[in-house]
């Protein structure tokens, strides 16, 4: 044998025991098995440790002692890992005490020696499944809050349409109401802006909709007849109740002579008819709130 025999050959020795030290003494858990048999033709000083079992005994078992799935369900993932259709696997796998664990399983295959094997490294994830295990509690918990959640918000949403057709009722109510009475009938605020009115109201001032919606009480009066009506606005937000005569100028310029009695959230008011030259009253009231 020439020097560079000798030297190949005791590279490759050197690799050998490389390798052999890689594999034995490893702190990941190992596995050579025949794809075949199933077999467990060698394993590491780990794999004894979490198995429970000698190294003599460890390989005279087949993995189907370990594994949690059927010989046939075994084979048909064993047969995946030879041809490189997956490497990765989560199975469940019994130990030597009985207890049985969680585990995530890479496997590669290995020519050694002419022959084919497959090297499996476990790593065991029960802890990791634990923990997914309480996440997916707490998801469903809180899935199920949300659905809660949502039957509270939906109860409320059929509240609010209920009261909202309630509401449009009694807005249909109070508007034929407005519309209904023969003397005229007006809500204004603070400033003696109007803020709604009837048709009466309109038909009175000579003013459209459209114009009163941006009037205020002091445009229809002058003089003495102004200084009267502000000073009753003003005693219905001092006192609560305002009353005054005074006339009233419309868009065509006649003047008619009213009578307004007003209470706060309630008006009460009418309309002058002239009979033989004499002014007669209607009075009329409707809480608005």
């Amino acid at each position: 044998m020439s020097k560079l025999d000798d030297h190949r050959t005791g590279q490759i020795k050197k690799n050998d025991a490389f390798f052999e030290e890689l594999f034995r003494n490893n702190t990941e858990i190992m596995l050579l098995i025949d794809p075949e048999s199933l077999k467990i033709e060698d394993c590491n000083i780990s794999a004894c440790e979490f198995y429970g079992k000698s190294h003599d005994k460890m390989i005279t078992s087949k993995i189907t002692h370990f594994n949690c799935l059927s010989e046939e369900q075994l084979k048909k993932e064993i047969t995946r890992a030879k041809n490189k259709e997956r490497k990765q696997f989560y199975f469940k796998q019994l130990r030597a005490n009985g207890e049985i664990c969680d585990v995530e399983v890479r496997t590669s295959p290995v020519a050694l020696e002419g022959r084919n094997y497959l090297l499996s490294i476990v790593t065991d994830i029960s802890g990791l499944q634990l923990d997914s295990d309480l996440l997916r509690q707490e998801n469903t918990l809180l899935e199920k809050r949300v659905a809660e959640r949502i039957d509270d918000l939906n109860e409320l949403n059929n509240q609010l349409i209920v009261a909202k057709a309630e509401l449009e009722r009694e807005m249909v109510f109070i508007n034929a109401l407005f519309e209904s009475i023969p003397g005229y009938l007006y809500v204004y605020d603070e400033t003696g802006k109007l803020i709604k009115w009837n048709k009466k109201h309109e038909e009175m001032t000579g003013y459209s909709a459209e114009e009163l919606a941006h009037m205020t009480l002091d445009q229809w009066f002058e003089g003495e007849d102004l200084i009267r009506v502000m000073a009753a606005v003003e005693a219905v937000y001092k006192t609560g109740y305002g009353e005054v005569d005074a006339n009233l100028i419309t868009k065509g310029g006649v003047v008619r002579q009213i009578k307004s009695t007003t209470i706060r959230h309630f008006i009460l008011t009418g309309i002058a008819e002239k009979r033989s030259n004499k002014a007669y009253y209607k009075h009329l009231i409707r809480q608005i709130k």
